[in-house]
């Protein structure tokens, strides 16, 4: 799916994060949040937009891994 979006111009120029937040939960889960600006281009021109995400990491074997991720508009990007 993602080559069928870049053969119609897609296109990621950049990412930038801040606010990063760790909260570990226990021994086996953590959680990581933080703001997302990211450049994008499409075959009409090239926007930017702001998020919030959120990953769930759970540890499996001492690998922590991404069990779950959010994405949300951030309502402070203007």
């Amino acid at each position: 799916m993602w080559a069928e979006w870049e053969q119609d111009g897609f296109k990621v120029l950049g990412c930038q994060s801040s606010l990063q937040h760790v909260q570990v939960i226990s021994d086996s889960v953590a959680i990581f949040t933080h703001s997302v600006r990211t450049q994008l281009a499409d075959g009409d021109g090239s926007i930017e937009s702001g998020e919030r995400e959120t990953i769930v990491f759970h540890n499996v074997n001492g690998v922590w891994l991404g069990i779950h991720e959010h994405l949300s508009v951030d309502p402070s990007y203007s």
